[in-house]
């Protein structure tokens, strides 16, 4: 078990920071334009944070199981979704 599985570990702990960050977004938006827009918003960014959850959860408790060869495809999977949620927080904060 590598140290790349414990990038893959704080990128998933990185993305439920930021999808939390983006629903609160969404929820002050919805509390002043109530739009089926921003509640679609809501519950992909909830739907988003369940699977990122289980994501983390996997991770920590099935590091052992995985095989070397396939860490680099996580980590590089997890820090690419933690960039294109970055980018999506920014924009939205905007």
């Amino acid at each position: 078990m590598g140290y790349l599985m414990y990038v893959s570990i704080a990128g998933a702990a990185a993305n439920l920071a930021l999808i939390g960050l983006l629903l609160f977004i969404y929820g002050t938006s919805y509390q002043k334009i109530r739009t089926s827009f921003t509640l679609g918003l809501m519950v992909f960014a909830a739907l988003f944070l369940i699977q990122n959850s289980v994501t983390l959860y996997s991770y920590l408790t099935m590091m052992p199981l995985y095989a070397a060869g396939l860490e680099l495809h996580v980590a590089l999977f997890t820090l690419a979704q933690t960039v294109g949620l970055g980018a999506l927080v920014v924009t939205t904060w905007k």
